[in-house]
């Protein structure tokens, strides 16, 4: 299970409640909003990687994860996927340049809780969701 930062952000338990219940090999990839996380002794047991960024596949796809968007990415014009955390709301409307932009990627991914109804989920649920996102008004 990767983490895409900002785990348990304004929550109301501490971050080890939290992933003590997800099951799987959980890795974290840093946000903005990780320092609980970061100075839990309990919570950093749970977890089997801390990283910036990581490049991963699911199945045949490349994806590179990182918490925060990026305009391009390492195998952007070889057709490697992007998944984000970082925004927030929805998809960017009333909301900076920087994120109405990433909302027009296709291979680019927005995995904030909200967008996944608060649960995790695999690649092909992700990409359901954030189609969902996008075609709303």
């Amino acid at each position: 299970m990767y983490i895409i930062g900002d785990f348990c952000y304004k929550s109301r338990y501490s971050p080890d409640w939290y992933l003590k219940r997800l099951h799987g090999r959980k890795h974290l990839i840093k946000g903005n909003h990780d320092y609980l996380i970061l100075q839990s002794e309990s919570a950093l047991k749970e977890l089997e990687s801390i990283s910036q960024i990581e490049q991963i596949s699911d199945g045949d796809r490349k994806i590179i994860l990182c918490h925060f968007p990026l305009a391009e990415w390492y195998g952007y014009y070889r057709s490697y996927w992007h998944v984000y955390g970082h925004i927030h709301r929805g998809r960017g409307d009333g909301e900076s340049g920087g994120a109405k932009f990433i909302c027009t990627e296709d291979r680019a991914l927005n995995a904030g809780c909200m967008i996944n109804n608060y649960m995790p989920v695999t690649f092909d649920e992700l990409i359901i969701n954030n189609q969902i996102r996008n075609a709303m008004p």
